[in-house]
């Protein structure tokens, strides 16, 4: 059959037509066409059996092979064929509707092609709508005024205004509105990243766009809602769609909270809370509760505390004030560095040499002329400052080492003041600022006390002072912190903390980074200025502006206290539970105490993360209390941010917004 040339002939097949408009009725009522089929203007072409052909004076039967050959009754004498059937109704071929769908579709493009053309944005701004194809519905209230100002629609539909060809290209081509999102929003991490942030796959479905690390606006937001709709809010089914555990329910098979719940570090300062209410208070005959201290009417996602005036000032300011700096004194020296001839012209008189001349003066020939404590810095003294030690760059124990440049430093200061000490200290690696960490200091003072020890006499202040600050006094030149948060002392800690990664990253010897972590040590001891570290943690941070250079490791001191926002997607407000529990009663429903727990010990070191907290964690089973179905919502919203740190760009906040003078219900 496949070698048969003729196997298509008439007197062996039906002929099928591909071309033709219509098929058979009878094909589709009966599954049988007839051999003729139908004619190509739609009528039928089977009503009989064949077409006879005269021959001569007959008219013979052409009645198809492959339909039966020839009938035995033949043609009529006028030619007709006897075999006569009624005639069927054709139906349009699958061609014939292909171009009929065909055709209506490039109508309706045209159509709508039309229509975009004839759109105008001020539809949206007008008391009545136009009725338009482009009309999608009002915009939300929080962006009708920004997207309908002068850019009107091409402020998030970028090919809107283009042409013909835009909108054919937007129509065939990827884009996305939610690209034009962020020339308004910003947020803390990548803007197109799950989350904002980098994130393990792991952690999402295969499938899920948040696996590919690529996200879009709109796959949560979606606008032209009407005026009054939120568009913010997400439902539970978002959540689940692309993380990997699927959570029906908080109550049901939400996670357990971990054991250092709610706070993975420590935090800024060191209160003990065991220690105070076991120990502290009831020794001084004290009774507290957490409201005392605590500022419910600030309650959010911590309770503030009160400041250190309002809740530790009766015990801890003298702890504070008790604690001097000492920036210079009387070194123990073997060998007198100084010249007295020299250190007599720069300084004068000692106040003994005076009160001679005066006694003599007044005829007391029995006064005895003064001289000078030949053993006075052998007897007095001890090793130099610490500050003083890092900004000579010699030891503080090595006597032969620092005797000559403490005679140079004193001598000058004698004759310039706090000028050759200023110079000294800014030429320390770091950022000393000289001008915050002597604020207040009186050349002159430091002139008088540097001229009385080279003279071998204390030195005697003409009045004392009081309130803190800079004094000079006997051997030493002190600074007395003038109260909590005082700006010197802070400013020396600032500094003194980093100073020895400063001094390496500088590339200093030896004697300047052993003297920089001397100064360090001195501040933090439990005796050590202000005793400011006693409640104040310093912790190690990592940025790109780190003291030790690449590795951008660097310590900053905790001054205030700061929430730990260990856990930037998580949010809680306590007042709503302070409202229902009731202000400082039922605290520790939530938040119980842990007397076992090291916690002084996690304050020892710089490591914020390496810490026991003085409360045990707060447990799932304690949330799931009250929120659990059919009591209180629990949804992923409630306790869970999506974005991380949502903010708007400066560029939008400096625009400014257009305000339609009257705007339709459809216009948004």
């Amino acid at each position: 059959m496949i070698t048969d040339q003729d196997r298509f002939s008439y007197q062996k097949s039906t002929y099928e037509r591909p071309t033709f408009p219509y098929v058979c009725g009878r094909a589709c009522s009966f599954g049988k066409p007839c051999p003729n089929g139908p004619n190509f203007n739609g009528s039928c072409g089977g009503t009989t059996e064949c077409t006879p052909y005269r021959n001569g004076d007959r008219w013979e039967c052409r009645r198809a092979t492959s339909a039966g050959g020839p009938c035995a009754d033949g043609p009529l004498p006028d030619g007709t064929c006897c075999m006569q059937h009624p005639p069927c109704t054709p139906r349009p071929s699958l061609r014939r509707l292909r171009q009929r769908i065909s055709l209506l579709v490039v109508v309706f493009i045209v159509a709508a092609i039309l229509a975009f053309l004839q759109f105008r944005p001020e539809a949206f701004q007008t008391d009545v709508a136009q009725a338009s194809s482009l009309m999608p519905g009002p915009l939300s209230g929080a962006h009708s005024n920004f997207a309908l100002d002068e850019k009107g629609c091409t402020a998030c539909h970028e090919a809107h205004g283009k042409g013909v060809l835009a909108w054919a290209e937007a129509f065939v081509t990827s884009q996305s509105v939610g690209e034009s999102c962020t020339s308004c929003h910003a947020f803390g991490g990548p803007k197109n990243s799950p989350h904002n942030a980098t994130f393990t796959t792991a952690a999402f479905k295969a499938d899920s766009p948040s696996a590919q690390m690529q996200t879009d606006c709109v796959m949560c937001h979606t606008e032209h809602k009407g005026e009054d709709a939120n568009i913010a809010p997400m439902k539970d089914a978002q959540c689940n769609s692309c993380h990997q555990a699927t959570i029906s329910g908080f109550s049901k098979d939400h996670p357990d909270f971990g054991d250092r719940y709610p706070h993975a570090s420590r935090g800024a300062i060191q209160f003990n809370h065991v220690k105070h209410f076991n120990e502290h208070f009831p020794k001084e005959n004290v009774t507290r509760t957490c409201v005392e201290c605590h500022d419910t009417k600030r309650a959010g996602l911590t309770v503030p505390a009160g400041s250190f005036e309002q809740n530790c000032a009766s015990c801890h300011t003298d702890g504070i004030v008790d604690r001097p700096f000492y920036l210079i004194g009387v070194p123990f020296m073997e060998e007198d560095p100084f010249d007295a001839e020299a250190v007599a012209e720069v300084c004068g008189l000692t106040p003994d040499q005076i009160e001679y001349l005066q006694a003599r003066a007044d005829g007391d020939k029995d006064a005895e002329a003064p001289e000078p404590y030949e053993f006075f810095y052998e007897d007095e003294g001890d090793n130099i400052t610490a500050i003083l030690a890092l900004a000579l760059g010699v030891p503080n124990d090595d006597l032969d080492a620092y005797t000559t440049p403490v005679g140079e430093l004193y001598m000058e200061i004698a004759e310039g003041g706090a000028t050759p000490l200023v110079d000294r200290i800014e030429a320390l690696p770091g950022e000393p600022r000289a001008a915050e960490l002597l604020r207040g200091l009186d050349g002159e003072l430091l002139r008088r006390a540097a001229c009385a020890w080279m003279q071998k006499t204390y030195y005697e202040a003409p009045s004392e002072s009081a309130g803190g600050g800079w004094t000079a006094s006997d051997l030493t030149v002190t600074y007395v912190p003038t109260g909590h948060a005082d700006p010197v002392a802070r400013a020396w800690f600032n500094y003194a903390v980093n100073a020895p990664l400063a001094a390496e990253a500088a590339g200093a010897g030896e004697d300047v980074v052993a003297g920089a972590e001397a100064l360090r040590d001195a501040l933090l001891a439990d005796s050590g200025f202000g005793n400011c570290t006693k409640c104040h943690a310093v912790t190690e941070v990592t940025d790109s502006e780190g003291a030790s250079g690449d590795s951008g490791k660097r310590l900053v001191v905790e001054w205030g206290f700061q929430p730990v926002d260990d856990r930037p997607y998580m949010k809680y407000d306590h007042g709503p539970h302070i409202n229902l529990l009731g202000p400082g009663t039922l605290c520790t429903t939530c938040h119980k105490p842990n007397p076992n727990a090291e916690y002084a010990a996690s304050f020892t070191h710089f490591d914020a993360n390496d810490y026991q907290a003085g409360f045990q964690p707060v447990a799932k089973q304690t949330c799931t209390e009250c929120h659990t179905r059919a009591k209180v919502r629990q949804d992923c919203l409630l306790c869970h941010e999506y974005h991380l740190e949502p903010k708007f760009n400066e560029s939008m906040m400096g625009a400014q917004v257009h305000q339609p003078e009257s705007t339709g219900k459809d216009g948004g």
